[in-house]
């Protein structure tokens, strides 16, 4: 299966992108260390609520501190070209939370000279609640980022996350994970337990989760209360759009960077025992912990070996498989015999095959090659 990695990035001011694209280039370090799958980056000048082809078939959307930068009539837009146009599988948007702008000592109405709001947590969960309600093959849940000193935890963290995820990939993702309701959790029409989606394990970044139990939130509003149309503040932001266009001409390609790729022809047998050999030989340098001296032999367990070619295959049935076709001696109780190569040794030949002077090696070159 050929696996290809279309990132495409997105702005409206195309002299800066012009400016930066050269960030999008591969680094050193991709041409030392090149990947296994084609990555290719394209470098858009274009507005985040316009339909445009090049904007089709995106699995992930993701939109950092940006909603708070766009004028009303732009936002108005951006549900109608992400989730009812694009259709990506996950969604997710963050915005500063304004209530944490009285511990920032602020001069200026907003953290940033354009921004042209910013949003309460209540708000902001208006919004995507309302996305839902309009576009209901999505499921939303709500993060906090970056959370306050001590004493503050009233006024939620510094930014807020609203993150979607398409419900059939949430059907799919999460059928056998286990139980959807976990401590911690909650799960309803709107609402998706992340961690079965998304498995987010960092508590630095995503510090606090809010998803919001509409079912047991009588104390602060009835279920019908909670469903109400959103404020008046943010409805005056997102209007209903009966039609919307695709301008075909509004997005410009800045630039294209393509990634090196390894071109590994090797056979799948071979990569798995070609990684193989390359970890056995390891384990036999560490003759102390592995040599059995009684026996003159060295053993290593089969699954130890198996979880370090695990990119190459996830059978261990196959493991084996290829080991013992390539002459490797596996026991009753899983795990290699081999026999330790004697450097000082002139019966190299009277050596069984699964020893380590079987494994691959680079070929040395005659002194002939040298000054």
């Amino acid at each position: 299966m050929k696996i290809v990695i279309d990132d495409s990035l997105v702005d409206i001011d195309e002299s800066l992108l012009v400016r930066n694209s050269f960030k999008a280039r591969p680094l050193i370090c991709d041409y030392l260390r090149q990947r296994e799958t084609q990555l290719q980056v394209d470098v858009y000048c274009g507005s985040i609520d316009t339909q445009h082809d090049c904007l089709l078939n995106t699995d992930v959307v993701i939109g950092i501190e940006i909603i708070e930068h766009l004028y009303p009539e732009t936002i108005e837009n951006v549900p109608y070209n992400i989730f009812g146009f694009m259709k990506p599988k996950v969604a997710l948007f963050t915005t500063p939370n304004s209530e944490c702008n009285v511990l920032f000592n602020m001069t200026e109405k907003f953290r940033h000279d354009d921004h042209k709001f910013e949003w309460t947590r209540e708000q902001f969960e208006d919004w995507a609640y309302n996305i839902c309600t309009r576009f209901p093959d999505y499921k939303v849940a709500f993060y906090g980022i970056g959370p306050g000193p001590d004493g503050t935890e009233h006024l939620g963290c510094c930014s807020q996350m609203a993150l979607f995820v398409r419900c059939d990939f949430y059907d799919l993702t999460s059928n056998g994970c286990g139980d959807t309701t976990a401590e911690g959790f909650s799960y309803n029409s709107n609402q998706l337990d992340l961690p079965q989606v998304m498995k987010i394990q960092s508590e630095s970044v995503l510090t606090e989760h809010v998803i919001i139990n509409k079912e047991s939130a009588s104390e602060k509003s009835t279920t019908d209360d909670i469903n109400r149309s959103i404020s008046d503040e943010v409805e005056e932001m997102i209007v209903d759009m009966a039609t919307t266009h695709i301008d075909m001409e509004s997005y410009r390609l800045v630039t294209t960077c393509i990634y090196p790729k390894n071109m590994d022809d090797r056979s799948q047998e071979q990569k798995i025992f070609d990684e193989a050999c390359f970890h056995l030989s390891r384990y036999m340098n560490l003759n102390d912990d592995h040599y059995d001296a009684d026996n003159d032999i060295i053993k290593v367990p089969v699954k130890r070996i198996f979880e370090l070619v695990y990119k190459f295959t996830s059978d261990i049935n196959e493991f084996r498989y290829v080991m013992r076709k390539n002459n490797y001696t596996i026991d009753e109780d899983d795990v290699f015999l081999i026999k330790p190569m004697d450097t000082e040794s002139d019966e190299e030949d009277d050596m069984p095959a699964n020893c380590v002077d079987a494994l691959p090696r680079q070929v040395a070159s005659s002194d002939e090659d040298w000054d």
